[in-house]
């Protein structure tokens, strides 16, 4: 369901933090980019309805809509409840429960009293999650899907030091092993970790 930080990801981060707005000079200035990139991005984000690009005035402000309506996610009962969607869908719910609101309506993206909230989240698995022709053994996909949550959540602590950073997961042996393992960068890096189990509850181990 995630597929990484994008740079439209951390424009979107990084204007949370600036409510009156910054310039493309301004983001290409703070994110190390591309102008040319940052305007495009920005341009589709936009057309999105994600930013607002104030011409008024010149140089144009880019600055976060709020309250951004967004598709519901709910969850598949025709998959298994570890299924990435599924997840999604469960810490969704969890955080809004606990007054978060969405940025993005695709991803774990939210915002609480001027805090900024990244969760990277995977599922468990499944028959249904490769199209290889002889896809890899559970454990092993597991442990890799979990290497490319940690990679990217320690690019968003990089990115977003002052933000609320996560990894959600499908409570699983293998997974809570892999957590032990890597505990203290996990305490370290003030990435918290939220375990999904069947039925829905989530438990959150906070780093931050």
């Amino acid at each position: 369901m995630t597929d990484g930080f994008t740079l439209a990801d951390r424009i979107v981060a990084l204007l949370g933090h600036f409510p009156n707005g910054l310039t493309d000079a301004q983001i290409a200035s703070q994110l190390r980019v591309v102008h040319d990139q940052v305007n495009s991005r920005c341009r589709t984000l936009a057309d999105a309805g994600i930013l607002h690009r104030d011409d008024f005035g010149r140089p144009i402000m880019n600055s976060l809509v709020t309250e951004l309506p967004r598709a519901e996610i709910r969850t598949n009962p025709s998959h298994e409840w570890y299924w990435e969607g599924n997840v999604l869908a469960e810490l969704v719910r969890y955080f809004e429960m606990d007054g978060w609101v969405f940025l993005r309506g695709d991803r774990i993206m939210a915002q609480r009293a001027g805090r900024l909230l990244h969760v990277e989240s995977k599922g468990f698995p499944t028959k249904r999650s490769t199209s290889d022709s002889k896809p890899p053994h559970p454990m092993e996909q597991a442990e890799a899907w979990y290497a490319d949550s940690l990679l990217k959540v320690l690019r968003l602590r990089q990115d977003c030091p002052d933000d609320v950073v996560g990894i959600g997961l499908p409570d699983f042996v293998c997974y809570r092993e892999l957590l032990a393992d890597t505990s203290e960068t996990l305490r370290a890096m003030r990435i918290d970790v939220f375990l999904v189990r069947a039925g829905g509850r989530v438990d959150c181990v906070a780093n931050h």
